[in-house]
């Protein structure tokens, strides 16, 4: 259950990574490539926050988070 924990962390701090990188990415909007480059990696924290889900979705039964 320790690493359903974890796994639960790690969804955690990836999705605070999604809206960290686009605030950041705001913040250098008069420079395009990096604008550019902080979506890029807002990206790439989405699709390791959604891997995350999936994973937990298929290792555990969560009744309270099936559809």
């Amino acid at each position: 259950m320790a690493e359903l924990y974890e796994q639960g962390s790690q969804v955690r701090r990836s999705s605070k990574s999604i809206k960290d990188n686009i605030v950041e990415g705001y913040g250098r909007r008069v420079y395009k490539q990096d604008f550019i480059k902080f979506l890029i990696y807002a990206h790439a924290s989405l699709l390791e926050c959604l891997s995350q889900l999936e994973m937990i979705d298929e290792l555990y039964e969560i009744a309270e988070i099936k559809t």
